[in-house]
């Protein structure tokens, strides 16, 4: 009995050891209109993280991270049918334990 129970928990030890750390990116999916119909095409998306809904402080302190998706950055976002996925990381220190709001800020390349 104390042979199975060592094996149990070394195996337990083992496979919490080989857990990755969870990190925090994470991928966020949206749909996108334009006027009334699914947008398609190319577009510079920026992401900013706040600590409020209205009027908060961007996210995380004391250097907040805007994420900037942008034809001269050399990553647009392609949406397709009106859905279009980016993966985001603010980095750990942005998510404390308390509620974050994600401000976007969307436009079509070809948009001055």
């Amino acid at each position: 009995m104390k042979k199975i129970l060592f094996s149990m928990v070394t195996i337990l030890i083992i496979g919490c050891a080989a857990t990755p750390a969870q990190t925090p990116e994470f991928t966020y999916q949206g749909r996108l209109l334009d006027g009334s119909l699914p947008a398609s095409g190319t577009y510079e998306m920026r992401f900013r993280l706040f600590d409020a809904e209205s009027a908060g402080t961007q996210q995380p302190q004391p250097a907040p991270i805007t994420l900037d998706f942008t034809v001269t950055g050399g990553n647009p976002v392609t949406v397709a049918n009106g859905v279009f996925t980016v993966k985001l990381d603010f980095t750990a220190s942005a998510f404390p334990g308390a509620a974050r709001f994600l401000e976007i800020g969307v436009r079509k390349t070809t948009d001055p």
